[in-house]
């Protein structure tokens, strides 16, 4: 999966949107929907 360009790219996108969440304390489901409530 890693071999393509277009591959990296999204790979890249989804590690960032993955070290926000776990910045903001968002590991499961529960804390998801408090963010989401937070944020709102």
């Amino acid at each position: 999966m890693q071999e393509r360009e277009h591959t990296l790219k999204e790979l890249v996108k989804m590690e960032k949107v993955r070290q926000y969440l776990v910045a903001n304390n968002v590991i499961d489901d529960d804390s998801f929907t408090d963010f989401i409530k937070e944020k709102g």
